[in-house]
């Protein structure tokens, strides 16, 4: 996180003393790319949304609905997202996404945000017809392209209460 902040001081500070030139582009001249480019592990809750889940007439689950996306299934928000012949029912989820930084092991949940690095967007793409096969979802939710992300990441000083809307 040090180093990108010094990355976001070095480029303001030399662009204020910059005209337009060099170091401005229009968005057409650039691409952006996810802020995580090849993560390790990308680990999803499903049912987190309590008003959803009772609007489908569903009982809150009593331990996380925990499913997996897998580093194909990162791209650039800009990117098409892949409509396979395999599925009939591509659907998608808007998500706020945590970046964790630091390796953890049954963490607190008074200090779990101690592990995280940023936060991020991510649209949770799914074959609904894939998904709902069996009880497992990851066939469904494992596509590639499957997860557009970013394009930008929110240090955890930037935000430091997620569940504070502003």
């Amino acid at each position: 996180m040090q180093l990108a902040r010094q990355a976001v001081d070095y480029i303001q500070s030399e662009a204020a003393t910059e005209e337009r030139g060099e170091w401005c582009y229009s968005h057409s001249e650039i691409k952006l790319e996810a802020p995580v480019l090849n993560p390790s592990k990308i680990a999803c809750v499903g049912h987190n949304y309590r008003e959803h889940i009772l609007e489908m007439g569903r009982e809150i689950p009593t331990h996380p609905v925990v499913f997996a996306k897998f580093a194909n299934a990162v791209i650039v928000p800009d990117d098409n997202i892949p409509y396979p012949s395999v599925t009939e029912k591509l659907d998608y989820e808007a998500e706020f996404a945590f970046v964790i930084g630091e390796t953890g092991e049954r963490c607190r949940r008074e200090g779990a945000l101690a592990y995280v690095a940023g936060y991020t967007i991510v649209n949770d793409v799914s074959a609904r017809d894939m998904q709902m096969r069996t009880l497992q979802w990851l066939h469904g939710k494992s596509l590639d392209g499957s997860a557009p992300m970013g394009p930008w990441l929110a240090t955890k000083d930037e935000v430091p209460d997620p569940d504070v809307i502003i």
